[in-house]
This record gives C-alpha cells, sequence and structure tokens, in this order.
C-alpha cells in the first residue's frame, strides 16, 4: 500500500502532467466516442491479464 506522501506526490505529478499538455495544445476532446472508448478499453482490461494500475484502486 503507498504511503499517503507518496499518493499525494503522484497526484501532484500527474496534475502538473496534464496542465503540461493542455499548455502545449496535445488534449483530447472529451466527447461520446472518446467516452465509449475509454469505457471498452476499460472492460478488455478489467477481463485480461493486465494488473491494475494502482492509481486507479480504492
Amino acid at each position: 500500500m503507498q504511503s499517503e506522501d507518496d499518493r499525494i506526490k503522484a497526484w501532484q505529478m500527474a496534475i502538473a502532467k496534464g496542465e503540461e499538455q493542455l499548455n502545449t495544445g496535445n488534449a483530447a476532446v472529451y466527447d461520446d466516442d472518446l467516452m465509449e472508448l475509454a469505457t471498452q478499453s476499460a472492460i478488455a482490461a478489467m477481463h485480461g491479464d493486465t494488473p491494475i494500475d494502482p492509481d486507479v484502486l480504492p
């Protein structure tokens, strides 16, 4: 289990990465097609052999 400090640091790094992507124009349109793609990808990963990223675990 990650310590709270590690989780905070990972969260801050993810936010910084997202801000950089937005500042450089590297962003995706958040629409129904993107949501469907994300949903299907998540369902496939859930039933596959790929380990779950600890960033998305409760």
